[in-house]
């Protein structure tokens, strides 16, 4: 059993680079599914096209990068593709973490400064000196 508890808490320090934690939260970052599936389809196609270009160069084939056109629906999508793709997944899991904690903080400010200005919010916010 001790072997076995030695054994889990050496794959947690593994798994730690996608863990953000601090004394209140601990999360795990989870990669869209999708993501993964892409990168592993670009990767393949990559390297079939290195294979092929790399048999048919002496036949005046010009060798250089494969093209792919990925469509997605949101423009905010192809910079997490971007950034996903070229950085890697725990990069974007944590920026995206970032920029949604920073969203809430600047969200909370502005609730608690709507709350001491003493703006009736109609039930929302915090009343003064309640």
């Amino acid at each position: 059993a001790e072997a076995a508890l030695r054994g889990r808490a050496r794959e947690g320090r593994r798994k730690r680079d996608d863990v953000v934690r601090n004394r209140h939260l601990s999360l795990r970052l989870q990669q869209n599914p999708k993501w993964q599936i892409l990168a592993e389809v670009l990767t393949e196609v990559h390297r079939d096209a290195a294979r092929t270009g790399a048999a048919g160069a002496g036949a005046g084939r010009v060798l250089g990068g494969v093209k792919a056109l990925v469509l997605v629906s949101e423009p905010k999508t192809v910079n997490l593709l971007h950034t996903y793709l070229s950085q890697g997944g725990s990069v974007t899991m944590k920026k995206k973490w970032s920029r949604f904690v920073h969203r809430a903080n600047a969200r909370a400010r502005r609730v608690f400064a709507h709350a001491g200005s003493g703006g009736g919010g109609g039930g929302r916010g915090f009343k003064k000196g309640g």
